[in-house]
């Protein structure tokens, strides 16, 4: 990836252009090419876009550094392309409506499709990832779960000290109103 083909960007023009150039030029060579309304939505930043594109991107990177020592590079498009891929992807010679409904058609392509094509290493590495966010999940829970049990702790010595203060002050009223009248 050189990076002088992408340049910052805050319009929309300019960062369809990077996600464009991207695709043609590096995702192409990683055996796949992103549909034009994924490069949209990674432009717009819309909300799990980005998270597509990187479950689709992230096998392929972990199948290329393993290859790495190997000596192999990235395998050719119509090698590494699934037929799902495959039939998604070949839309050169489609005319603009015929991608439009082929693409309303075939939904997104999305996480458990992306998990079910990988590899058993790779499915073993994401299940243990998975297993780190949940124990850090839990841990995160038992922390707030004692901050709670702490708070309420706080709240009930909190409420015992107003219930003395206000017989406190409901003694020192009554006394003061015993040395009024008399």
């Amino acid at each position: 990836v050189e990076l002088h083909n992408y340049s910052q960007a805050n319009a929309l023009t300019q960062k369809l252009y990077n996600w464009n150039t991207l695709n043609q030029k590096v995702f192409r060579r990683m055996g796949f090419l992103l549909h034009t309304d994924d490069v949209e939505d990674c432009a717009r930043a819309s909300p799990g876009s980005i998270e597509r594109v990187l479950a689709l991107i992230r096998p392929r990177l972990v199948e290329a550094s393993s290859d790495k020592g190997r000596g192999r590079q990235f395998r050719s498009i119509s090698e590494q392309r699934s037929p799902r891929t495959r039939s998604e992807n070949s839309f050169r010679g489609a005319r603009p409506n015929a991608l439009r409904s082929q693409r309303e058609t075939s939904p997104r392509v999305t996480r458990e499709q992306v998990e079910g094509n990988l590899p058993d290493r790779d499915k073993d590495a994401l299940m243990a990832e998975k297993d780190r966010t949940i124990s850090e999940l839990r841990e995160c829970i038992e922390l707030l779960t004692r901050k709670i049990s702490k708070l309420e702790q706080l709240v009930r010595i909190k409420d015992q000290k107003v219930l003395t203060l206000q017989e406190r002050l409901a003694a020192a009223q009554g006394a003061s109103a015993l040395h009024a009248t008399s």
